[in-house]
């Protein structure tokens, strides 16, 4: 049996919540995916960040019962993807038992297993997909999206809707006398960056009463940080209720185990139809108009923009020539 090094976020606590160390982590983490339609087209990638926020006092039970169990099949970490390919830290299983066949039924355990250590536990469940095509097409369809969103990569977007959700589940479910929860977002050190940092602080400022409770972001190793490995766990689950939902074109749902640990709303795409209207919204507020809202920097056209946008233009000219002659006759 391989002893597995972890990092206990119990003990970031006293650090981080100002009320004797008590308050909420919630654990986030990025995979992505992608949708295999059919043969003859291309294959639509959707990117999804999924996590879970439980109590403080609640990690040590399951992060113990976590680490145990993986101790018994000498797993370093776990991680979906290298479970699904036996890569990574279940290599160990295909030597030990000698061939792929015989490795796949003791990940596969493993992994049911991990999802009954956790399930029976309080904690909520957040996801938020992103179809990346759409997320690119907003831009070409509102100008006002290059004030609100980053364009080309909507990982910054992803992780502000679901801090955002988190943080106001986290306000909406503490009763009205009890003292003030604070919530921490635990990430994998390697998806943290100055723009997720950013995103932290947009959400604040432009949603203060739902930032009170926002403390922290704490970015962790995920190879010893089982509360990152158990929302790896989540995300894929989330990703295949997802991509479910893009293959049948049904609601999004997960399966019943886990439907009760997601609250109504706890569940979002953020897809082009969502986007807009948030977009419209925002122009609407009066928080907008007076300024008090985070300003993202205006970044300028690419090259190939400006000739799309000439070439859109010139094909309007040309289009009103022929079918409104009279309008450009009166110009």
């Amino acid at each position: 049996m391989t002893r597995v090094r972890f990092v206990d976020i119990g003990h970031f606590a006293n650090l981080i919540f100002r009320s004797d160390g008590k308050g909420l982590f919630a654990v986030l983490i990025l995979v992505e995916c992608f949708l295999d339609e059919s043969s003859d087209e291309e294959r639509k990638e959707i990117l999804c960040v999924a996590g879970f926020v439980a109590h403080e006092v609640y990690w040590k039970a399951m992060q113990q019962e976590w680490v145990e169990r993986l101790e018994r099949d000498s797993i370093a970490y776990f991680h979906a993807a290298d479970c699904k390919s036996l890569s990574g830290p279940f290599r160990v299983l295909t030597r030990k038992y000698g061939s792929v066949a015989k490795a796949r039924p003791i990940a596969n355990k493993l992994r049911s297993d991990l999802e009954q250590i956790i399930a029976p536990y309080h904690w909520i469940g957040f996801g938020v997909g992103v179809p990346i095509s759409e997320y690119s097409e907003v831009f070409h369809v509102s100008p006002a999206a290059r004030l609100l969103y980053p364009e080309g990569d909507p990982t910054e977007a992803a992780y502000a809707k679901l801090m955002y959700l988190a943080a106001r589940s986290a306000r909406k479910n503490t009763p009205k006398n009890a003292p003030k929860i604070e919530i921490a977002y635990v990430i994998d050190e390697a998806e943290f960056s100055g723009k997720i940092a950013d995103a932290f602080k947009a959400i604040k400022q432009n949603n203060p009463v739902i930032g009170k409770v926002m403390r922290s972001i704490l970015p962790l190793d995920d190879k010893v940080t089982p509360p990152l490995q158990m929302a790896d766990l989540i995300a894929s689950v989330v990703k295949d209720g997802i991509l479910e939902r893009f293959r049948t074109g049904e609601p999004l749902r997960l399966p019943d185990n886990w439907q009760g640990h997601f609250d109504e709303g706890g569940l979002y795409l953020l897809d082009k139809k969502s986007i807009l209207h948030d977009i419209r919204a925002t122009l609407k507020s009066k928080r907008y108009y007076k300024g008090k809202l985070a300003k993202r920097p205006v970044v300028p056209l690419s090259k190939s923009e400006r000739k799309r946008r000439q070439k859109v233009a010139i094909q309007k000219r040309s289009f009103d020539k022929i079918f409104n002659p009279k309008r450009d006759s009166e110009k």
